[in-house]
């Protein structure tokens, strides 16, 4: 680029030495040279900015991203996809020399804000206010954030746990999951056996039982679901610190999913067993038959809302 900026001050100089022998008036050779160095220098921008990339799997919370590889927004999508390596992992935010940034519920998987901008604040900023929004006053944190050409903050952000909720319920070392048949509204369940994720989301599979169960949820301090009254498999899932926390998010989730209609808790579980120690058995929610085909089912509920897909126009000068 350097090379092409002197190129075209070397070019207006001649041409302004060709003009001054014609007669023609300096200020317009002025505008002339600007104007070409310009458009030289934002043609050289739009063939060499990167693209940084985030991609983030719901269902592991696993983050994959991509610096200094990318030149379009679909590589850039591309890219961090692969990078996370999960069967989920999907690419929320991207930018061509930004800053991106992605923040986590602390102490949660599958819940996640998303951010950019020209400065590695405002990109964390961004992201925590997203995250904010769905973390119903439990903390979070930035947990990545780069720049397109591979540039790292000194820090990363957080925003601490409101002081107004209930104290956290203490990990017990043990898993609770819940599972769910959107065809069927069969709920399978455990919680106090499972010593990892992996035991969880099979016990509660198992428990089941129906051919198109699917672990949505899993956790170790509280975990609900929420049901549509009304529409035949719609569902909102949530993990949460307190009981309470994690009632209200399956809620607000299921309400999304079903344009309003009027939901209710199905289950809430504690992962150490309390207040029930034995494995819930398979729960039928009582629904009506889906109003129309459109209506999003549970197995197609994303647990993070993914950012603006508008690329912003892109900067010549990172900034830390």
């Amino acid at each position: 680029m350097f090379d092409r900026f002197d190129y075209s001050i070397r070019l207006g100089v001649r041409m302004s030495y060709a003009v001054r022998r014609n007669g023609f008036g300096l200020a317009t050779v002025g505008v002339f040279t600007l104007i070409l160095i310009g458009t030289v220098g934002r043609s050289a921008h739009g063939q060499n900015a990167f693209y940084a990339g985030i991609a983030y799997s719901q269902s592991t919370g696993k983050i994959g991203y991509t610096t200094r590889q990318a030149r379009t927004e679909d590589e850039a999508q591309k890219l961090a996809a692969q990078s996370c390596g999960t069967p989920d992992a999907k690419t929320y935010i991207w930018g061509p020399d930004q800053w991106v940034a992605i923040a986590v519920v602390d102490g949660t998987i599958g819940t996640a804000g998303f951010g950019r901008g020209d400065t590695s604040d405002e990109a964390q900023r961004k992201a925590l206010d997203e995250c904010v929004k769905r973390a119903r006053g439990e903390a979070c944190r930035v947990a990545f954030c780069i720049h397109s050409q591979g540039m790292r903050p000194q820090a990363l952000m957080s925003i601490a746990r409101d002081p107004k909720l209930p104290p956290p319920t203490p990990k017990s070392g043990f898993f609770a999951a819940i599972a769910y048949s959107p065809s069927t509204g069969k709920i399978g369940s455990t919680s106090g056996k499972a010593k990892s994720k992996e035991e969880a989301q099979a016990l509660a599979l198992k428990n089941c039982g129906a051919k198109d169960a699917k672990a949505f949820m899993w956790g170790e301090q509280w975990i609900a679901i929420a049901v549509a009254n009304d529409l035949k498999g719609v569902a909102g899932f949530a993990p949460g610190a307190t009981r309470e926390a994690a009632e209200q998010a399956a809620l607000a989730q299921c309400k999304r999913y079903g344009h309003g209609a009027a939901s209710k808790i199905a289950l809430s579980l504690n992962a150490a067993g309390e207040p029930a120690a034995k494995d819930a058995k398979p729960q039928v929610a009582k629904s009506a038959p889906a109003a129309n085909s459109k209506t999003p089912t549970a197995g197609k509920a994303p647990a993070v809302t993914p950012a603006s897909v508008e690329s912003p126009a892109a900067k010549s000068t990172p900034k830390k």
